[in-house]
């Protein structure tokens, strides 16, 4: 007599690690967002400052953690997983520090919309890198979500400039972008390193982007000469800390389980969060352009991810 069936199906432990990628997303857009909401609270540190404190508390919390579990080991004798892992810490610190200093330009529920542009930068690298497919429809939907960013920025060569809600220079469009970029190779890169045998854990993730970020911080000349900044937002610090690296570990057990395109897509998810938070928090007003442009942007992500989607058979 046959025994009973197992309640654990193919599709049911799919579903569930389709979940739980989905939720890790969910908390990685929240600490993200909450993080960056503190910095506007800051009595004297800059955005900067504040990841440069993130990466040297990353650095140490990372170092200690690699040595109680071993996770170092790898880094040492496998030089492809060096590479992987070097490659995904690098795009984390300048995604980090770019979008912090897109701060200085836009609102940060803005800020996040506009991020969102990631998930173009995501499908053509992944085009390049990976083989997916970019079409046609693919490129509807990327002007979409760029008619949407451009409602949220509302740059002035295309707006009045007595009327725009921002004044941006053009350094300031440079940041943005480039924080779109290391946004969007991020993922890839986390995916690349799937496809070659390289599962980085959490604790080489954290390490990396403090290990890195410091080379970064030394090579370019910027170490703060004045540390003040530290004592009198000591408490904003060590929230923005512990918010970032659930922003990071929530953002790399994500990829575990879910694809860069479905992660794109629950992250809009969120941009209603990211305007409450504004309104709650930081006493901003939603514009009517900024509510048109978000809802540009969330139906291009949207139908860009699923035109991504059709082709791939399991």
């Amino acid at each position: 007599m046959p025994g009973p069936a197992s309640s654990s199906t193919p599709n049911s432990v799919a579903m569930s690690k389709i979940l739980k990628g989905d939720l890790f997303c969910v908390i990685n857009g929240v600490c993200f967002l909450l993080a960056a909401a503190v910095t506007r609270h800051a009595t004297t540190a800059s955005p900067d400052q504040f990841l440069f404190a993130r990466i040297v508390a990353f650095f140490f919390i990372g170092l200690v953690s690699l040595l109680r579990n071993g996770d170092w080991r790898p880094l040492l004798v496998d030089p492809t997983f060096l590479f992987f892992a070097s490659l995904n810490g690098f795009a984390t610190v300048n995604m980090n520090f770019t979008y912090l200093l897109t701060l200085n330009h836009l609102a940060t529920s803005d800020a996040y919309v506009i991020n969102r542009l990631r998930v173009v930068v995501t499908g053509l690298l992944s085009s390049l890198l990976c083989g997916h497919p970019f079409g046609i429809f693919s490129l509807f939907c990327t002007l979409l979500i760029l008619f949407g960013v451009v409602l949220v920025a509302e740059p002035s060569i295309l707006f009045d400039s007595t009327s725009s809600t921002y004044n941006i220079p053009l350094v300031g469009y440079f940041i943005i972008a480039s924080a779109v970029f290391f946004g969007g190779a991020n993922s890839v890169f986390i995916q690349l390193a799937h496809q070659n045998s390289c599962f980085i854990t959490s604790s080489q993730f954290v390490f990396l982007m403090g290990f890195i970020g410091v080379v970064q911080y030394c090579l370019s000349g910027y170490i703060p000469s004045n540390l003040d900044f530290l004592w009198h937002d000591y408490d904003k610090i060590f929230i923005h800390v512990v918010l970032s690296i659930g922003t990071l570990v929530s953002f790399k057990l994500s990829l575990d389980y879910i694809s860069a395109q479905r992660f794109a897509v629950v992250s809009c998810i969120l941009i209603p969060i990211s305007y409450l938070i504004d309104i709650l928090f930081l006493k901003s007003q939603l514009s009517f352009s900024s509510f048109l442009g978000a809802l540009f942007v969330f139906v291009g992500v949207l139908l860009y991810t699923k035109s991504q989607q059709k082709p791939v058979k399991d």
